[in-house]
């Protein structure tokens, strides 16, 4: 997904993590943990607002006994001043989650 700004993010859910993809050909990892734990398979992202970077976290494709976390959650990823990224788990009652939308007005997500 393209943000704004021209860069370019992704899931990439077999190495489990978010990521930028930089002009010049590198790979900025934005989450690939969430309290020490690796995520499951990032799969959907959505932008919404305020340098919040939204995304879903099922386990497709990964083996039962290989996952760390005990949910499949929602995360929101809230760029900093100093550049980083911070993680924050916004669902608590979701399985499988997959699909994002933000509206027109970005009043929802």
């Amino acid at each position: 997904m393209f943000e704004k700004d021209g860069k370019l993010y992704a899931c990439e859910g077999r190495w489990r993590r978010v990521v930028r993809y930089n002009a010049d050909g590198t790979t900025t990892v934005l989450a690939d943990h969430f309290e020490g734990k690796r995520l499951n398979g990032p799969n959907d992202l959505a932008f919404y607002g305020h340098g919040r970077l939204w995304f879903t976290n099922p386990h497709y494709g990964n083996k039962a006994d290989d996952l760390e976390l005990d949910h499949q959650s929602v995360f929101r990823l809230d760029l900093q001043a100093d550049g980083q990224w911070i993680i924050t788990r916004v669902t608590f009652d979701t399985s499988k989650p997959n699909g994002l939308l933000v509206s027109p007005n970005q009043r929802w997500l």
